[in-house]
């Protein structure tokens, strides 16, 4: 780890649809699938400090591409591959925290950062969403902090 940067070698991986429907990832050897027959509902800011229900846990980063399909609204079919290694050169996370606060035993709270693909009609985006740990700045304080970071990776308009 060095200045502001965590490193993950591991990962969870989640895939969100909003505004379009019969969405689908294939990632790592699984395949994942949302909104299936259906459109998804509009995104509202508070989807953006969530994590996908069902995020996998465990990835290898960057076990491979991650092949992406879905339909918008008027029944167009898009189709895209996803090369994780070069949307997140360097496999880290950037914080702002003071480096001396991270809690580094165990500085993401979940394992590693999540990796969420999302599509909002034609737009497909890639999210990186990290939850991590912090000392207490309290000297007694036994209850670690935990701040969450949500970066805009990837985006693209088909």
């Amino acid at each position: 780890m060095t200045g502001k940067e965590l490193y993950f070698k591991v990962h969870s991986f989640g895939i969100e649809c909003y505004g379009a429907s019969d969405m689908r990832a294939v990632y790592a050897g699984y395949t994942h699938h949302i909104c299936i027959n259906r459109i998804g509902r509009k995104k509202f800011p508070i989807d953006d400090r969530r994590v996908p229900l069902g995020a996998l846990p465990g990835r290898v980063a960057f076990s491979s591409p991650v092949d992406v399909s879905w339909r918008t609204c008027d029944g167009q079919r898009h189709a895209h591959e996803l090369i994780l290694d070069r949307i997140f050169q360097g496999k880290s996370v950037l914080y702002e925290e003071d480096p001396r606060r991270i809690f580094e035993p165990a500085p993401f709270a979940q394992g590693g950062p999540t990796i969420i693909v999302e599509t909002i009609g034609s737009t497909l985006n890639v999210y990186l969403d990290a939850l991590i740990q912090l000392q207490p700045l309290e000297p007694n304080g036994k209850m670690l902090e935990q701040r969450r970071i949500r970066r805009l990776a990837y985006t693209r308009n088909f």
